[in-house]
This record gives C-alpha cells, sequence and structure tokens, in this order.
C-alpha cells in the first residue's frame, strides 16, 4: 500500500488553512494541522521538537499576520515582527531535516505600485511598495530571500507563491481586518436586513484588483506538491482585474439589487493590482477554474450560514 504524503500546514485555523486542510484530506494526505489554539510559532524548541516527531514530505507556511487596508496602515510594527519571526523560526526547524519542500504565501502587495500593467515575478524589487501594505510587503519579501538563503546554505527546496486578493468561504468578515470582498459582502448584507438604502465604501470604487478563489488556491498548492518542481516564484492568478466597483454590484445584484453604493476617496490604496499568470500557466498547465460570480456565491452563501 503506496504511503501517503505527510503535509504539516501552520495556520490551520485561519481562512486559507482551514480550507486546505479539508482539501488536502479529501486527496488522501496525511495532514497535520497546526493553530494558533494550540501552537505558537514564535517558540523555536516548540516547532523543532513538531517537525522532529512528525517528519512531514511537505510543509505549508499559511500562518500570517495581516489584514486589510485599515488595519496595515494601523499595526505596520506588529506585523512586520511576527510575521519575520515566524519564518525564521520555521527555517530553523526544517535545517537539516528531510522536507522535500516549504511552500510559502505571499500576496500581491509585495510588488511596487510603480510597476505597470501585470506584475511579474522578475519585477518583485522594482521599487517600493505601496505605503497601505508596506510592513506586510516587506515581511513577504523577506520570504523570497529568506527561501533563496535557506536553498543555497542549508538545501530546503522551498516554493513561494505569489497571490492576489483571495476570498472564499471560512474568511475573516471582521471590520478591521477584512480583505476588501468580505467586508463589501458583510456591509451591504447588513444594509439589506436594516433596509438602508445606501452602502458606504471605502475608495473610488475604480481601483481595479485581480481575485482568487481560495479552493483554486487549495488545488494550486496540491499540484504544486504532486508536480514536486524546482520553482522558486511563481504567481498563482486568474490573469484579470476588475474595479472594485464591478465585484461590488456583482456582490449587491446576489444580495439586494436595490441598495445604492457610495464612495469614500479615504483608504482607496492602490490604483491596480493585477498579476501577470503566463509562467503559472506554462510551468503548471493550470488555471483557476471558478469564475468570479460563483465564487462570490459561494462565499457570500457561506457568511449568511456562518455569521
Amino acid at each position: 500500500m503506496k504511503r501517503k504524503i505527510k503535509v504539516l500546514i501552520t495556520g490551520a485555523k485561519g481562512f486559507v488553512g482551514s480550507n486546505l486542510t479539508v482539501f488536502l484530506k479529501s486527496k488522501n494526505c496525511k495532514v497535520f494541522s497546526l493553530g494558533k489554539d494550540n501552537f505558537n510559532l514564535l517558540n523555536l524548541s516548540q516547532i523543532q521538537k513538531k517537525i522532529k516527531n512528525i517528519k512531514p514530505d511537505y510543509v505549508v507556511h499559511c500562518a500570517s499576520k495581516s489584514g486589510g487596508v485599515k488595519y496595515n496602515l494601523d499595526y505596520p510594527a506588529t506585523i512586520f515582527h511576527e510575521n519575520f519571526a515566524m519564518l525564521t523560526n520555521l527555517f530553523l526547524a526544517l535545517k537539516k531535516t528531510k522536507v522535500k519542500k516549504l511552500i510559502l504565501l505571499c500576496n500581491s502587495c509585495i510588488y511596487s505600485s510603480s510597476i505597470k500593467g501585470r506584475f511579474r515575478e522578475e519585477q518583485l524589487f522594482y521599487g517600493e511598495p505601496d505605503r497601505s501594505s508596506l510592513s506586510t510587503s516587506f515581511s513577504k519579501l523577506g520570504f523570497i530571500i529568506g527561501a533563496k538563503a535557506n536553498k543555497f546554505e542549508n538545501k530546503l527546496n522551498s516554493t513561494c507563491l505569489i497571490i492576489p486578493n483571495l476570498y472564499g468561504p471560512k474568511d475573516n468578515f471582521k471590520d478591521e481586518n477584512a480583505h476588501f470582498i468580505s467586508s463589501i459582502i458583510k456591509k451591504i448584507y447588513k444594509a439589506k436586513l436594516k433596509r438602508k438604502r445606501f452602502v458606504n465604501l471605502w475608495g473610488s470604487g475604480k481601483e481595479i484588483r485581480d481575485t482568487l478563489f481560495v479552493e483554486d488556491l487549495c488545488e494550486a498548492i496540491y499540484k504544486i506538491i504532486k508536480m514536486n518542481k524546482n520553482i522558486d516564484v511563481i504567481n498563482i492568478s486568474n490573469g484579470t482585474g476588475y474595479t472594485i466597483e464591478k465585484y461590488s454590484e456583482i456582490i449587491k445584484s446576489i444580495l439586494d439589487k436595490r441598495i445604492k453604493l457610495r464612495w469614500s476617496q479615504n483608504l482607496s490604496g492602490v490604483k491596480r493590482k493585477v498579476l501577470n499568470n503566463n509562467k503559472m500557466l506554462k510551468i503548471m498547465r493550470w488555471k483557476p477554474k471558478t469564475n468570479i460570480s460563483l465564487g462570490l456565491t459561494k462565499t457570500i452563501n457561506w457568511y449568511i450560514n456562518n455569521r
């Protein structure tokens, strides 16, 4: 009987980690889930002991300190310190182990807002990231630098997946650190319940964003595991961006078409963030399969049933 692939997931109680745990179990992987309720990634000895006992084939680092634009602006030091400390401990714990690959998740905010067109992997260090996500960006750029350094010195094979704005079931819908899609869903749904005619949203609505449904990300991670190719950095993306106003209109059409949207110019963030997915299409021979209407419908249904 073929041995099951052993996958260790950090941040297993979070948005990506909880979805990935379910997905990989459905693929007959043996999953070891580490969440903040039962594990502390800031404790190096605890991590080393866990790695030694489990002896995972793959480690997927989903644990992250981040949030929406407001949270990123309010808590830059906390975000930077915790992200960097968690990853440093993970690198040290995996030193001299037989782990086949460490998979790291980075978001598109690590690219400079000055880049024109769709962001390509070779443009990662072209200028400074936008202020609205500066601490998150620098800590995640540290992921890529750390991965290269550990590959050179410790022969640790890593792949950094750069992902756009995620959304889907189990997302965080808290106001202070919600992603833009979950924040808009919550505001429009609350307006519907209270029979309000208007909803106030951040930004101008003209900002362009690339998005990815969380189940598609899980499938991409599994694809990377099964391929086991030497890929340092790769964008995982639909490769297409829409205005936040368009996303909002689709959400409104699902929940209540009668509600009107009002836009504020505050906290608008970067004007355009869209990832180039040519490398993904060529190397992985794969693309996300969930269209935005289906993904938003699934997300909204989950929120209504679990709020």
